[in-house]
């Protein structure tokens, strides 16, 4: 009966293949080793990885099915160069990278090609999605996401069409490491040494670099997700442990033909072990992705004819997804990006996604992917790869058309009737209001994040210094010199607060100054806090520029902090529940609270506000094609960031009565009402510029709590004259 099946897969011409994030490779020389189970495993990953990018709710950690490719494409990859003749280096590399380029480029191409030009019909400003597809084009998208600062849990990037090709690089950039690693084994070497030394040469080099990487995962973690998450030298232990998997396997499989009675319960409780990884709530946390890992490889190597698991996998039907599953990767991520700009993801739409979501993938693959890659491109291997270079280059040229002389012009909405419409504007802050403290010239000064001077430059805009000193945390109202002054430090949601908080200082009679930076919790110091992974806060000195603004305070001071304390980087939930466990952020709080107190000065921290969905972004850019996702996104439907922005409000409100010089501002009152239901928009203008900044219209709600706070610190002493706008002393009144 099995072998009757493998023979109708045969027929069918089935065969493996290892790549990116759906796994693709090479078949190996003889076709009697092909696997079809493994096929069935990759379908097993495609489909834990789209369910989890239609809801983290329904499979929290489906994205492990990306590690699942991981190991799955070293197991093949090692496998297929076992089973080829011996060649020189120089055939050997030629013939490798043809084969990636003809399995990889094409169904990469056409994704691509067609997604950038969808996303330009429905999203005013592509750039990031093009930038991104550029990159993936050349196997470098991962590098990009990651000096992009990008959290891939976070609900902006499931507005880049191409987030997901992070994968790619990954593989990508083993694929070039890979060919010289076999070399040093002894491969491509003719005459150099037996089959079995050179295998065991290659166990002990991979098997000392997958250590490496592995310690570096771990190490690396808590301190720099985004570099473990995106990079390929932490990503390499993955596919490593499937090249290990491949040579530890090759006298197994001519010893084992069958699976053994252990085999039979063995491999039931692996695999459904393996399948119970994908509702393990603790997203983003190393000890799943190790697991994973660890059961895959036993699953694989236990993996035999004759099991109740083998018949599953190696079903025809299964196989078949496993084989389109490259295709179906690349199309499923496109599908649901363009959803998330136009009709949204309902329990509705679903059906419908996933229909689009095959029958793109069997075109990609039945008419781009499968012939070409069986195609004969050139008798030349040289020849061959030139081509795909250029089939490349040719599509990076497009998708610049597309982000600089075609820009907006395939738009099919109206755009900018938001800002335009003054729906976001605040009516307290104005330029003539805030002048005398210079605010506009401050939020471009007094920057200190380093990579804002270009791509991949850690340069600093000014040294941190005396004179940044002046420049930025004495630049004070000349009327009030030497009085007491607020000095607005933080991240982002500092910049955003600016002209408010200087409004503040004149409404009080305080002089004013400030400093920020993007992505990490200054003053807080990354090193006091678990799990910051922006690359730009390992470029500056942080206890420095701590020194530096508790040296410049004097007696009356106040330091107002605004930070993105939502931010899952700054404050954990390691149980995957929504009860944070910022033990370190509240011991690193009241140690800043401390130092400030010694100077006579007192500490304010603004509380968090909830972040949006996707789909409650969308209600943010009102258009004709996204009406139906607008109609689910008001008020704030997000229940599990809702849930953690009052959990986390609600634990800082109960830890700051134990603050000594310190006090809390929690956001809640304005931004929600009684029932806790936060709002998206009040008096029909919104609260939200993006996914998580208040807009100047949702700084004016929050302005009156500020107010009242810094005056029960100091009560005002003189009023700066100017024009001050509408009174801020009445509350905002909820919808």
């Amino acid at each position: 009966m099995e072998s009757k099946h493998s023979a109708v897969i045969a027929n069918q011409s089935l065969r493996t293949s290892s790549d990116v994030a759906a796994a693709a490779g090479d078949v190996g020389h003889d076709r009697r080793k092909y696997r079809p189970e493994i096929d069935g495993l990759r379908a097993v990953a495609v489909i834990a990885v789209i369910v989890n990018h239609f809801s983290k709710d329904a499979l929290p950690s489906g994205y492990l099915g990306v590690d699942i490719f991981f190991v799955i494409s070293g197991f093949v990859i090692t496998g297929s160069i076992l089973g080829r003749p011996h060649q020189s280096f120089g055939e050997g590399l030629a013939g490798f990278y043809s084969r990636r380029i003809k399995r990889l480029v094409p169904a990469l191409v056409f994704c691509v090609v067609l997604t950038s030009l969808a996303i330009c019909l429905f999203n005013p400003a592509p750039g990031v999605s093009l930038q991104t597809g550029m990159t993936a084009l050349f196997g470098a998208s991962n590098v990009y996401l990651y000096s992009q600062s990008t959290d891939y849990f976070a609900p902006s990037t499931e507005l880049n069409a191409f987030t997901h090709t992070w994968s790619l690089g990954v593989e990508e950039q083993f694929y070039l490491l890979f060919p010289f690693l076999l070399w040093l084994a002894g491969f491509w070497r003719l005459g150099q040494a037996s089959a079995e030394v050179m295998s065991k040469r290659l166990a002990w080099i991979i098997g000392v670099l997958a250590t490496a990487s592995l310690t570096g995962f771990i190490c690396f973690y808590a301190s720099n997700l985004a570099a473990v998450y995106f990079l390929m030298p932490f990503r390499f232990w993955e596919l490593g442990a499937g090249c290990l998997l491949a040579l530890l396997t090759v006298r197994r499989l001519s010893a084992v033909q069958s699976a053994s009675a252990h085999d039979k319960i063995i491999v039931p409780v692996v695999a459904i072990a393996l399948v119970g990884t994908f509702f393990l709530a603790d997203q983003g946390a190393f000890r799943p992705t190790l697991l994973a890992i660890a059961l895959t490889c036993l699953l694989i190597y236990r993996l035999r004819p004759g099991s109740f698991i083998y018949k599953i996998l190696s079903h025809p039907f299964v196989v078949w997804i496993g084989l389109i599953s490259y295709s179906l990767y690349l199309w499923h991520w496109s599908i649901l990006c363009l959803s998330r700009w136009t009709v949204g993801i309902q329990n509705w739409t679903i059906p419908f996604q996933v229909l689009a979501m095959v029958m793109m993938a069997s075109i990609s693959y039945y008419l781009v992917e499968k012939p070409l890659r069986f195609a004969s491109w050139h008798p030349s291997r040289l020849i061959t790869l030139c081509i795909g270079i250029v089939a490349s280059i040719g599509s990076s040229i497009v998708l610049v058309l597309l982000g600089a002389p075609l820009q907006g012009k395939l738009f099919v909405g109206k755009g900018g009737e938001r800002v335009a419409s003054g729906q976001l504007a605040s009516s307290l802050v104005n330029e003539t209001t805030v002048a005398p403290f210079k605010v506009e010239s401050q939020v471009k000064e007094c920057n200190v994040t380093p990579f804002l001077l270009g791509a991949n430059s850690y340069r600093l805009r000014k040294p941190v210094d005396s004179e940044f000193i002046e420049s930025c945390l004495l630049s004070y109202s000349p009327q009030n010199k030497a009085g007491p002054k607020i000095l607005l430090v933080g991240d982002s949601f500092a910049e955003k607060l600016a002209p408010h908080a200087a409004l503040l200082a004149q409404r009080i009679g305080l002089g004013f100054g400030m400093v920020f930076g993007y992505g990490c919790p200054y003053l807080l110091q990354t090193s006091n806090i678990l799990g910051p992974s922006f690359p730009q806060c390992r470029h500056l000195k942080e206890d420095l520029l701590q020194e530096a603004v508790l040296n410049s305070l004097s007696p009356g001071d106040i330091v107002l902090l605004r930070l993105h304390l939502t931010s899952k980087s700054y404050v954990r939930y390691p149980t995957g529940t929504t009860e944070p466990s910022p033990a370190a952020y509240d011991q690193a709080i009241e140690a800043l609270t401390a130092k400030i107190a010694q100077k006579g000065a007192h500490l304010v921290l603004v509380g968090p506000n909830p972040n949006l969905s996707t789909q409650e972004m969308m209600a943010l850019n009102p258009e004709w094609f996204n009406s139906w996702n607008r109609a689910h996104a008001i008020p704030l439907n997000n229940s599990q960031e809702t849930i953690y922005f009052h959990r986390l409000d609600e634990h800082l409100r109960s830890t700051s009565r134990f603050w000594k010089g310190a006090t809390y501002v929690s956001l809640a009152e304005r931004l929600c009402g009684l029932d806790g239901r936060c709002y998206l928009n009040q008096n029909g203008r919104f609260l939200y510029e993006d996914d998580h900044h208040l807009s100047p219209f949702g700084h004016d709600v929050i302005f009156p709590a500020l107010l009242q706070a810094l005056r029960s610190i100091h009560p005002p002493s003189a009023v700066v004259p100017g024009k001050l706008g509408p009174s801020a002393s009445s509350p905002q009144g909820h919808p």
